[in-house]
């Protein structure tokens, strides 16, 4: 009798759990109807469009949805889906990116897609870098024209903005000026091991690493605007690649695929 009571027991809470998952709009990572949008989240006639749901937000993790409102069924691979960024809004009151980001030499954590429907949302996770900054902050979908998000109040760190301008999102993005700058600049930002490289600390603020970084971000910028803009970079790496005293002097050879004669 015990046991039949338990397994009797077993199945309604597993059933109950079934149901609580199914009906859970906010289910992470699943898609639902736009009917089943909360009151509180407005629906947008016709448009796609980022929500940043701050009733389901916890300390740096806050679920946001991608809402389709339109007839066009939307696909993305995960590549793209890592282009949702938060941003915050700086001095100038312009929208900026203040975490950097880079993609991992393995592509297997991007290799999947997901499909919205249409008349549809997806719900996912973001993470946010928490401080003691008090800023407004939104969402936005690089490379996209999927509206940006709801603004919300929010403490943030800012610490890293700096290092967010040479980043795998601004070099894919930026125009062609923006490259050749750095390229001519080269800047020269950290002073430190950041916090997105923790796993570097034992090493301590070894000058090496450090200059190692700074470079990073200059020859990051050739690739780019070699791969974006070819025709541009022959010309800004000839004059590099035949100065000798030129500290990337080596690394416009590489590129420009140029041999020495022994």
């Amino acid at each position: 009798m015990k046991n039949i009571l338990l397994t009797i027991l077993y199945f309604f809470v597993l059933n109950v759990t079934c149901l609580s998952q199914t009906n859970d709009v906010f289910y992470l990572y699943s898609k639902h109807p736009n009917e089943k949008l909360p009151n509180y989240i407005p629906l947008k006639e016709g448009k796609v469009y980022l929500w940043a749901d701050t009733s389901k937000i916890d300390s740096n993790k806050i679920q946001l949805l991608i809402i389709n409102n339109t007839q066009t069924k939307l696909n993305f691979n995960g590549h793209q889906l890592a282009m949702i960024q938060p941003e915050f809004i700086d001095n100038t009151k312009n929208w900026i990116r203040f975490s950097p980001f880079f993609f991992g030499w393995c592509g297997t954590p991007y290799a999947f897609e997901r499909v919205i429907p249409p008349n549809e949302f997806y719900v996912a996770l973001e993470y946010i870098q928490i401080g003691q900054i008090k800023s407004k902050v939104r969402f936005t979908f690089y490379g996209t024209d999927i509206e940006s998000s709801n603004s919300f109040t929010w403490f943030i760190d800012t610490s890293q903005t700096e290092y967010a301008k040479y980043d795998d999102i601004a070099y894919k993005y930026c125009d062609v000026e923006y490259l050749i700058n750095i390229i001519k600049e080269m800047p020269e930002p950290y002073t430190e091991i950041s916090k997105d490289k923790e796993y570097l600390k034992e090493v301590g603020n070894d000058s090496y690493i450090i200059k190692s970084f700074n470079e990073n971000i200059v020859t990051s910028a050739m690739y780019s605007l070699k791969k974006r803009f070819p025709k541009t970079a022959i010309e800004i790496f000839e004059s590099i690649a035949f100065d000798q005293t030129h500290p990337f002097n080596e690394s416009a050879k590489k590129i420009l695929n140029i041999k020495e004669n022994k």
